[in-house]
């Protein structure tokens, strides 16, 4: 199943990224540390430094389906984070996801929205309305992430017609 899921991951066009969350395994900062990808937590700034190791962090994976199958062993169905692709460099892919870090709900107070979080992701994107949908992706072409069931690859493609994902089952 993580064969097959790396497999679909590489052949993907665009530049492949996974976003993963810190707050979920404590492990995930010295990880990325001791990839040498190229990586950078979302955070920044005033108490960014302090929060890094719990926070989001954006890496930019290569497209060898082997490496790739490195961080599914390590994360799939854990929920510890989804992937992206991009034809847009990698600062201006971070710089587009940081503005989406906290968010201001009806009553007026902001919040940290972890749509990192497939869980939230596979909740998120088929309620958004359309400007939702166009703001969110931006320079991003596909969100990817795990089925529920972890069964499943879970495509949400900019240029969809319908919010619903592309479900590419990963049996052999």
């Amino acid at each position: 199943m993580i064969e097959r899921a790396a497999a679909l991951l590489a052949r993907e066009p665009a530049t492949l990224y996974t976003l993963l969350d810190g707050a979920r395994d404590r492990s995930i900062s010295r990880r990325v540390r001791a990839s040498e990808l190229p990586s950078q937590s979302l955070y920044e700034g005033e108490g960014g430094d302090e929060l890094a190791p719990f926070g989001p962090y954006l890496i930019e994976l290569p497209s060898a389906a082997q490496a790739i199958e490195a961080w599914l062993r390590e994360d799939w169905g854990k929920s510890r984070g989804v992937f992206l692709t991009s034809k847009e460099p990698f600062a201006a892919v971070r710089r587009h996801l940081r503005r989406f870090l906290k968010v201001q709900l009806e009553d007026g107070r902001k919040v940290y929205f972890r749509f990192y979080d497939p869980r939230v992701l596979r909740l998120f994107l088929p309620r958004c309305t359309y400007e939702e949908w166009i703001e969110f992706f931006g320079p991003v072409e596909s969100y990817l992430a795990e089925a529920e069931d972890g069964q499943a690859l879970l495509r949400f493609r900019r240029d969809a017609d319908a919010p619903d994902p592309e479900r590419m089952g990963l049996a052999t």
